[in-house]
């Protein structure tokens, strides 16, 4: 992180995005000082270190410290509950631009994290997802059901008190560790949770969970082409029209730097590494590029783009933006902040 992304004397006492996002990456590698170098998994006691370690428990190691790394700074009031729920939206927002979530789960993905998730090519996006993302998700949404179906009786942090408990003498966790010690010490059956949204490809059902604490989900077409999530679309004007490909500016045009399947841009046949330099016969960036999926229009956009040193001409389809935007909303104040502890 560069120096002055953190706070200067003087300055307004909000905390940059930058700054916080240093301080939950604190948080997190803090966490592991207790989950990982103490708790981890069975295979990881002893490891080979000649060879590749194999295991499926990678959800629950960066999964569940995903989920105490911002939380743990709204709990102690570094963040408010309005900054902290837009952070989970954000993070909604990009497993719900993933198109990987529904060929792999997060078991999947922890145990290929030696071949797939840390050797990601710019096709990835469609392929794999993140065992951090959607793990903290999973975390949230455990801690939720663990406290509706307990009757408020315990939570996450119960589950991870017995972790604690039983296997911080590093003796490691077998893979079933979560689904055991919630039916066995906290009475909870969550083993159809479990297959569907760690075994499966399901998403965590955040609409119902998120009810029981006073919060709202609701998903909306993108306010821009870098729209992160988190933000309202009320009153803001966004683009109408779906593109379907991550890019970058250049001096002259836009570098295409991963295209997701089924979008327009899939369709239109850009490629990875093309260089989309005008649209429509005028040289495009990022801004003019948001303008024109933005405006009515009753026709394709003509693309001109460089690749492999070639002029190619293509035809980018008008298809309606996805909702893939995540907002959410404090709909009860006291239920959101007693679920913090902030009460």
């Amino acid at each position: 992180f560069p120096r002055f992304e953190l706070p200067l004397a003087g300055e307004p006492e909000e905390l940059s995005d930058s700054y916080v996002n240093f301080i939950s990456l604190c948080s997190h590698e803090l966490f592991h000082t207790w989950h990982v170098k103490r708790i981890k998994p069975d295979v990881m006691v002893v490891p080979d270190l000649s060879q590749e370690t194999y295991t499926d428990q990678l959800w629950i190691y960066e999964g569940f410290t995903s989920f105490y790394d911002d939380v743990t700074l709204a709990r102690v009031g570094v963040i408010p509950p309005e900054r902290y729920f837009k952070i989970v939206a954000q993070n909604l927002t990009r497993l719900y631009k993933n198109a990987g979530r529904f060929k792999q789960s997060i078991a999947e993905s922890s145990f290929y994290a030696w071949n797939k998730f840390y050797k990601q090519d710019a096709g990835s996006i469609n392929h794999i997802v993140s065992y951090y993302n959607k793990g903290g998700i999973v975390a949230l949404g455990l801690d939720i059901l663990l406290r509706e179906r307990s009757n408020n009786q315990c939570n996450l942090d119960d589950l991870m008190r017995l972790l604690w408990a039983q296997y911080g003498d590093e003796s490691g966790t077998p893979a079933n560790v979560i689904e055991q010690l919630c039916r066995d010490e906290l009475n909870v059956d969550i083993k159809e949770y479990l297959d569907a949204v760690v075994y499966g490809t399901e998403d965590v059902a955040m609409d119902s969970l998120l009810e029981h604490i006073g919060v709202s989900q609701s998903v909306q077409t993108p306010l821009s082409l870098q729209d992160k999530g988190g933000d309202e679309a009320a009153g803001k004007v966004s683009p109408r029209y779906d593109f379907g490909a991550v890019t970058k500016d250049t001096d002259t045009g836009l570098l295409i730097q991963a295209v997701l399947e089924d979008s327009a841009a899939c369709q239109a046949g850009l490629q990875i590494n093309d260089k989309l330099i005008a649209v429509d016969g005028y040289v495009v960036n990022s801004k003019l590029l948001q303008r024109l999926l933005t405006v009515p229009n009753d026709k394709p956009l003509a693309l001109s783009v460089i690749r492999d040193g070639r002029l190619l001409n293509l035809t980018l389809p008008l298809l309606p933006a996805q909702a893939q935007s995540c907002v959410l909303k404090i709909t009860d104040e006291a239920k959101a902040v007693a679920w913090l502890g902030r009460q």
